[in-house]
């Protein structure tokens, strides 16, 4: 992806979040081949903060949710 497609992308992604659900995110995180540890790590979260959003006890930010979508379009 070039500089000016991923600005384009993100820009997109701002404009109109993805709605996604706990099972969203797991497959997310399967898809771009990552443990729950080694996403916290890359997010700069604790491995807690991933357990929620995958149970759906907690919302991610918006901006994990477009940071996720990105990765899991090219892992």
């Amino acid at each position: 992806m070039t500089p000016e497609q991923l600005a384009n992308a993100v820009a997109t992604l701002l404009a109109s979040p993805p709605n996604v659900t706990p099972a969203d995110l797991i497959a997310m995180r399967v898809k771009i081949g990552l443990t729950q540890e080694k996403l916290a790590a890359r997010l700069n979260v604790n491995t807690r903060t991933i357990q929620h959003w995958e149970a759906g006890t907690r919302k991610p930010p918006t901006s994990a949710v477009i940071v996720l979508t990105l990765m899991s379009a090219n892992p």
